[in-house]
């Protein structure tokens, strides 16, 4: 019976293969030893066709399972620390990198980094859960993902690419509100 439960979210209610599939890698453990990196996506969803590959390597014995599509705020969570603004974009340590000069062109300044914070965490999670992200680095430290973060102030409009994190259970992180 579980076949069957695990493929029965790749239809939608008119039997129809949906547009996204989401999945949950599923670290297999053998007696072969474990894999720093497999084990760092046990338990990450991704969509299907936006994932890391499986086999991810020679003796790999990690699987995919299928999941329901995650709900932004619901089954899906996003966290942005506070000091990625505070600390970083508007500290004066940083100042040199143009971030911060970036976002006071926009009018933003560090009494906006709470609204940032929470807008950007917004974002982050309807984009994932939308499946709207790109894979970046990955490594022992986890699957990278770049979202879109966009914002209109004074007339202006500008998207962000946000570096996040791919953490179990449909939580995302974000490792800089402003990458590459």
């Amino acid at each position: 019976m579980r076949l069957f439960d695990d493929f029965k979210n790749l239809f939608d209610s008119n039997g129809n293969i949906r547009a996204n599939v989401w999945v949950e890698w599923q670290h297999e453990i053998t007696t072969q030893g474990h894999c720093g990196i497999c084990l760092v996506l046990d338990k990450c969803w991704f969509d299907n066709n936006f994932m890391p590959p499986i086999p991810l390597h020679f003796s790999c014995h990690c699987t995919k399972k299928y999941i329901s599509s995650p709900i932004a705020n619901i089954t899906s969570k996003s966290k942005c620390d506070i000091n990625k603004f505070v600390g970083y974009i508007f500290s004066d340590k940083y100042a040199w990198n143009g971030k911060r000069a970036l976002f006071e062109s926009l009018g933003f300044t560090v009494d906006d980094s709470e609204y940032l914070q929470k807008e950007f965490e917004r974002q982050a999670v309807e984009n994932y859960c939308n499946s709207k992200y790109q894979l970046g680095r990955l490594d022992e430290n986890g699957q990278r993902i770049n979202i879109d973060i966009n914002f209109q102030k004074n007339g202006k409009e500008i998207t962000f690419i946000s570096g996040w994190m791919v953490r179990p259970k449909g939580a995302i992180t974000c490792n800089t509100p402003l990458g590459g």
